[in-house]
Order: C-alpha cells, then structure tokens, then sequence
C-alpha cells in the first residue's frame, strides 16, 4: 500500500509513503526497482543515510549518494526517497522555483537542524518562505518515544512531556517549532500525526528491532507537471 500527500503539494507533485504490506518490498534493492516502475522514470536518487546533517544538491544520478537530505529540480527526470522506520520523512516543495528537498531526520539530524539548513539551501537557491510547502511524516511520536532525562533536555521544552517520572520526546514538534522560527507559514506545513510505534501498518525499529523494514518517502514530478 501507499500513503499518498500529492493532493498537498500543486503543479503535479507526487509524494507518497510506502507502507508496511507485503505488495512493497522491505529489501532497500527490490524497493529501488518497485519505486522506479511505479513512477515511470529512469532515474532514482536513494542517498546512503548516516544519521548526519549533510544536504546534497542533486543534478544528475549517483550510484553512492551518502547524505540525509537531498534537494533537486522537479524539472529533471529524476525520482527522489529517503528510507525511514521512525525517524521523521520530510518532502519540502517550492511551486514556484520547483526545487524538491527531501530529508531523513533523526534525533541526531533534528539537534543539528538538518531540516533549517535544508530550507536555507532552498533559500540560496532561490526559493521563498512563502512558496515552500513542506510535508512531516509519520514517525515515533511523544507517546511513544521515551529517553532519558538528560536527553530529553537537549530539545525544545514544548517538544518534551514528562509522565509518571518518564520522559518522551516528540521529535516531529520539535521540527515543528524549528520551522515556525524560521517563519515557514503554519498552513504551509502538513503533518501526518501517525506514530510509526502504534501503527501497524508503519515500520518501527524501536518497536521491531532488527525485524523491522524500512519506509521510503518518494516525490517526483508527475507526467501531468
């Protein structure tokens, strides 16, 4: 199954979510191959994530991408993913100079705001705040993803909730309020409140362990763009 954001985005975007389902492969290979029939194009850019905060801007195809964030032209035949399976899946568009940005962000990628260096990328390039649509997935949410107190310092307080002397962390606030300081208009910014940890349908590492599977997050220029 596939969980579609298209109808966020304008001029022919396609995003969507791959699920946990038998019909899309848990194997990293087998799902390139899937991403590239379903989408029609030749060429896909699936960077190698290393939980950093390194942005690539994307012109052409490489075999050894290794970056957590990638920014390329709509205009070009390229297909972008990211694999996620409770970090935080984020698709940034701007209509109207067309740049996509996709970004894997993690606990490590959040404190080194690989999204705000993402968007400033978009900025350098050209883009506006007011013309970025950005998408947040699914991820492990504040009820789920418990850490430990001095962990929990390092985000922002809005971001933490403590229950019964327990801390959890919602990482996707988090992002929220970066976004929000970096004056990305609110209605710009769509966020799919599903907690990876609870939906079945969804890939959790922290809730499957080595058993889990991995997500991609796919955007691309649809024919009709």
């Amino acid at each position: 199954m596939l969980r579609k954001y298209s109808n966020f985005f304008t001029n022919g975007l396609e995003v969507f979510l791959t699920e946990n389902d038998s019909s899309w492969s848990s194997e990293i290979d087998s799902r390139k191959n899937q991403i590239l029939n379903y989408s029609r194009k030749n060429k896909l850019i699936m960077p190698r994530q290393v939980h950093g905060d390194k942005v690539l801007l994307v012109s052409e195809l490489f075999d050894d991408l290794e970056c957590d964030a990638i920014i390329y032209k709509s205009s070009l035949d390229l297909v972008g993913a990211i694999n996620v399976a409770d970090c935080v899946p984020i698709c940034m568009y701007d209509y109207i100079s067309g740049y996509i940005a996709l970004v894997h962000s993690g606990w490590r990628g959040t404190l080194k705001k690989i999204v705000v260096q993402t968007l400033n990328e978009m900025l350098r390039l050209g883009s506006s705040r007011k013309s970025i649509k950005v998408l947040i997935g699914p991820s492990i949410r504040g009820c789920c993803y418990e850490v430990e107190s001095f962990f929990a310092s390092k985000f922002h307080s809005t971001s933490v909730t403590k229950k019964t002397n327990k801390f959890y962390v919602d990482i996707t606030s988090n992002i929220l309020c970066d976004l929000q300081r970096e004056l990305i208009p609110r209605d710009n910014i769509f966020i799919d409140e599903s907690c990876t940890f609870e939906d079945s349908k969804l890939h959790s590492y922290r809730r499957d362990l080595h058993n889990s599977g991995r997500m991609s997050l796919v955007a691309y220029m649809g024919a009709n763009g």
